[in-house]
């Protein structure tokens, strides 16, 4: 059963404040349970970003820790649910490799690691359990003009968290 399947908020992406108060209206939105549901059925959470990057926004996003907020605030009942972050965004094939279009400015263009290096966290290079893992992280061409996009999924869930 899918319950509040689509949700938009508005963020102005040059106040960090701003993106604040929205990570804390995400969670608190992914921990409210529909009217009359089971408190078994598991919680999703999914962010989807297409030909969309916000440095800031996602290094918020990992950092403020939704996934913190969100279990920090869920309950026994309810229990943290699944994040799934996915984005499809411009980005270089390959370890130093050039940007050679003209749009979008490569400044708004993804590093080959950057997403992956985002989310492996330091800890996990150590060897101790992370919060994500990458569920996908691949390079493919896009169909008008050839350019590159990265296609990146990463999943955090309540079984990562250790207390």
């Amino acid at each position: 059963r899918v319950g509040g399947c689509i949700e938009c908020m508005e963020i102005d992406l040059m106040n960090s404040e701003a993106q604040e108060t929205v990570l804390k209206e995400m969670a608190k939105r992914a921990l409210r349970r529909p009217a009359g549901s089971e408190t078994t059925e598991k919680r999703l959470l999914v962010i989807v970003a297409v030909r969309f990057w916000n440095r800031s926004l996602v290094e918020n996003f990992i950092s403020q820790g939704l996934k913190d907020l969100i279990h920090s605030h869920s309950t026994q009942d309810i229990g943290s649910p699944t994040i799934i972050f996915a984005i499809s965004q411009f980005g270089k094939p390959s370890l130093g490799a050039p940007w050679e279009f003209e749009h979008p400015k490569e400044k708004h263009v993804l590093e080959r690691t950057e997403l992956s290096n985002l989310f492996t966290p330091r800890d996990v290079e150590a060897g101790q359990s992370g919060t994500w893992q990458i569920l996908h992280d691949r390079v493919v061409a896009d169909s008008d003009h050839g350019r590159t996009l990265i296609q990146f999924v990463a999943e955090s869930s309540s079984r990562s968290y250790s207390n």
